[in-house]
């Protein structure tokens, strides 16, 4: 994925793992930007027509420098596929 905002994040893992919930992935970047597995990127403002106003701020991550991926097939597929 390279790097991805909560949200979008949230919406492949949706794909992968139906039962994860958006707080869950939430938590773990929070999490994972401590203990050095995340990174933010980037954090901006963008303009659209949203249901609580006008603008949005969204926190892109990328993997930092303490993150150990391990290889899981379903996941490897997923991403050849898309």
């Amino acid at each position: 994925m390279g790097r991805g905002y909560g949200y979008q994040i949230h919406k492949v893992y949706r794909e992968l793992f139906p039962s994860c919930t958006r707080e869950v992935i939430y938590y773990h970047l929070k999490k994972g930007v401590v203990l050095g597995e995340f990174e933010v990127e980037e954090v901006k403002q963008e303009s659209g027509s949203y249901s609580w106003g006008t603008t949005v701020e969204k926190t892109y991550y990328r993997i930092g420098p303490k993150a150990n991926p391990r290889g899981d097939a379903k996941v490897v597929s997923f991403f050849q596929k898309r």
